[in-house]
């Protein structure tokens, strides 16, 4: 069991691997700068609870779940109570504070591609984030979203 696990974090490791030791040097300066200082500050500014709250009702349901065991529908029925806990963690991501294990962890799933894998190119890796983790990902999406039409050509 062990060599498998090996030879699993090998595969993916080279499949995922980026070489980012080549300079980028002056060659972003022909990209013409279309974000502003307000557009900058609009993906970095503080959320609201209505942001939030916005972010948590539109996720959904149907998800799986990860590995804290929670979805949308857990956070829908208890937002009365989880409300400000869930605030105050997308506060701290925001403001760069540390998050706890419990929020930050992620489970790595093989979902073979294939009626019968025999590679590790037979499967498709996914992440099951916690909901807390899918909440920061939605507000910045949200966000940027606002932003895409701007930088991305018809």
């Amino acid at each position: 069991m062990d060599k498998i696990k090996q030879e699993s974090v090998l595969f993916f490791q080279k499949l995922f691997d980026v070489d980012c030791t080549q300079p980028i040097g002056d060659s972003l300066d022909f990209i013409p700068r279309i974000v502003t200082e307000e557009d900058n500050a609009n993906l970095v500014t503080a959320p609201t609870m209505e942001e939030v709250k916005k972010a948590v009702f539109s996720l959904s349901s149907d998800s799986a779940v990860g590995v804290d065991g929670f979805n949308r529908v857990f956070y829908k029925t208890y937002w009365h109570i989880l409300a400000d806990y869930l605030f105050k963690a997308v506060e701290d991501f925001f403001f760069g504070g540390s998050l706890t294990k419990a929020i930050t962890r992620t489970l790595l799933c093989l979902i073979p591609k294939v009626k019968y894998p025999a590679t590790f190119m037979d499967f498709r890796p996914i992440s099951l984030c916690t909901f807390a983790s899918k909440v920061f990902s939605k507000i910045l999406a949200n966000r940027m979203g606002e932003l895409l039409p701007k930088i991305i050509s018809h």
